[in-house]
């Protein structure tokens, strides 16, 4: 109850602190600072040569101690996932390496006199926490969602955003590749589901602006996912081409509701990404490769100005699209449709062939010089916003022009004084396992079934896959009689039982052995897409979910079943 009533006292004062923290400067003072970074990030951008320039719109995925392969691309941007994080001999994470893997290629950029590549991470919470960090085991964005709907407190998701960037700025990660700004709308979306806020579009638009704020002050990189959205779709563009036939009024009633609440003004993300998805009403080509969604609409309707990230150029929804229209180079083509940053990831020995093709169409006058500049500066300007160029700008600024020199002095004062500022709101905040504990306590939400909460469920045998040597076990068989998992098909229950499933098992294998009798369910599982369990449940059962697999969350829903205590049923979930 003291870390909740601590984070709570702290939840009040948080937006202040943060809001002084942008908007201290006078705006006269912005707008002068803002000016400078313009100015020096074109000074940066007019001493690359032609190559040095069209690698800085490239994100790639490699070994990050493959210096061999890095010699050869040296992208703008480094693409960070869990199959490129060092492991120690144990099987975990070898986060000190990874710390020197960051810092080595940032000298190997150095020493060649090249501006430092940013790092990205898929950090979303819940499911999508590549970095295990106790700092980063943030639930997933829908406990966030639940968690504000049943508490009203408006610094949840700016907390978790602050928290989420300063956690990856420790290993010198600057883009977390967030928010998830999808609305839930498709019962059967196999992709996005606790991604998400949530399902209604008001409530998505609110939690989205409050993490873009949380994060930018953190100082990362926003970036709201995945434009137009992805929450109606029925296949995973990870695999398949999802196609959606809405036209465009029903498009603003909820996957662009976010979008054209959030764009134009000043609780715009730094970055969007965009989605592998056909829009059969409003062009052929999926999102990532149309001109009409990422210029005509993202740039000049919905007047976004930030950095257009691509998501992953190697998944199957691009190759299957690539395939049937004979597009040889998939890059070039999503860049001439208005994207800034080409993420290429998971295909390393094709990353040398993409970046080499889209040097050939520049070459052979396919792409405007002044089309690679203006993405380049917006790419180097955030760098120089978020300090990755700091040093850049140390060594290299006695080389411009007085005027610039002078003013890139005046940024590297202002960096610091940013850093100090971040500093000072750290220590005045509360500690990240008391936002962790709050969030996953008060995200916890029945969703199938209407429960009787007069009925005592710790009466009902206890079928888990919790270890008998958690710190939970005895407390829990001092309630009930406790059976393992494993022996739920072999072991008759009575007219009730509960099952209580915390290590992800899936939730269709659990339902599979279920009989006539009632359950109650409590599981970690991701409860999309719902045709996977509808068919195995009667009226009667109840399943309580966390919405995220988080230790934190499975902490929670074990607490939640030893008090006693099943949450109200969701109202609209799908």
């Amino acid at each position: 109850m003291k870390k909740i009533a601590f984070i709570t006292g702290f939840m009040g004062i948080l937006t202040v602190l943060i809001l002084v923290f942008g908007l201290g400067y006078r705006k006269a003072q912005i707008k002068r600072i803002d000016f400078y970074t313009m100015q020096v990030s074109r000074q940066i951008a007019s001493g690359l040569d032609d190559e040095s320039l069209i690698r800085q719109l490239f994100m790639f995925y490699f070994q990050l101690d493959d210096y061999k392969t890095l010699e050869k691309l040296m992208p703008g941007g480094i693409f960070i996932h869990t199959n490129n994080i060092p492991l120690k001999n144990t099987g975990r994470q070898d986060l000190g390496l990874l710390d020197l893997n960051i810092e080595k290629i940032n000298e190997i950029y150095r020493k060649k006199g090249l501006p430092s590549p940013v790092f990205s991470v898929d950090e979303e919470g819940g499911g999508v926490n590549r970095i295990n960090n106790e700092a980063l085991d943030f639930p997933s964005p829908m406990t966030i969602g639940e968690a504000f709907s049943k508490s009203h407190q408006d610094d949840l998701p700016m907390l978790a955003g602050f928290y989420t960037c300063i956690g990856l700025r420790r290993h010198g990660i600057q883009w977390p590749l967030v928010p998830v700004a999808d609305v839930q709308s498709n019962p059967d979306n196999p992709v996005i589901g606790i991604r998400s806020f949530g399902s209604d579009p008001k409530m998505v638009t609110h939690m989205v602006s409050q993490y873009i704020l949380g994060v930018q002050n953190g100082r990362c990189l926003s970036a709201m996912k995945h434009f137009p959205g992805h929450g109606d779709t029925n296949l995973d563009s990870h695999f398949d081409l999802p196609s959606i036939d809405k036209n465009l009024e029903e498009l603003k009633k909820t996957e662009l509701y976010p979008y054209e609440h959030l764009l134009g003004n000043d609780k715009s993300p730094d970055g969007i990404m965009s989605a592998h998805i056909i829009f059969n009403k409003i062009s052929p080509e999926p999102a990532t490769m149309s001109h009409k969604w990422l210029t005509q609409i993202l740039k000049n309707e919905l007047h976004f100005k930030g950095i257009i990230v691509t998501d992953d150029l190697t998944m199957n929804a691009v190759n299957i699209y690539a395939s049937k229209e004979k597009i040889k180079n998939t890059a070039v083509k999503a860049f001439l449709a208005g994207a800034d940053v080409l993420l290429y990831a998971f295909a390393v020995n094709e990353s040398e062939q993409m970046l080499n093709g889209f040097v050939a169409a520049y070459k052979r006058g396919e792409i405007p010089k002044e089309r690679i500049l203006e993405s380049v500066q917006k790419i180097i300007y955030r760098k120089i916003r978020l300090g990755i160029l700091d040093q850049y700008i140390r060594e290299h600024k006695n080389q411009w022009p007085l005027e610039t020199r002078q003013m890139a002095t005046q940024l590297l004062e202002y960096s610091k004084e940013t850093d100090l500022n971040i500093q000072n709101l750290q220590s005045q905040l509360a500690k990240i396992e008391s936002v962790n504990n709050f969030i996953s306590k008060n995200g916890i939400k029945t969703i199938w079934g209407n429960p009787d909460t007069a009925i005592n469920i710790q009466s009902y045998p206890l079928f888990t896959d919790y270890p008998e040597t958690g710190k939970y076990y005895q407390r829990m068989k001092d309630k009930t009689q406790v059976y393992p998992l494993q022996k739920l098909a072999s072991t008759a229950c009575p007219d009730k039982c509960v099952v209580l499933n915390t290590l992800k098992m899936p939730l269709e294998k659990i339902l599979a052995l279920k009989k006539k009798n009632r359950w109650i369910l409590f599981t970690i599982n991701n409860p999309f897409p719902k045709k996977k369990f509808t068919a195995f449940l009667s009226d009667e059962d109840v399943i309580v979910d966390t919405f995220s697999i988080t230790e934190t969350s499975r902490d929670k829903l074990i607490e939640t079943w030893l008090e006693n205590k099943i949450p109200p049923k969701a109202a609209v979930l799908y």
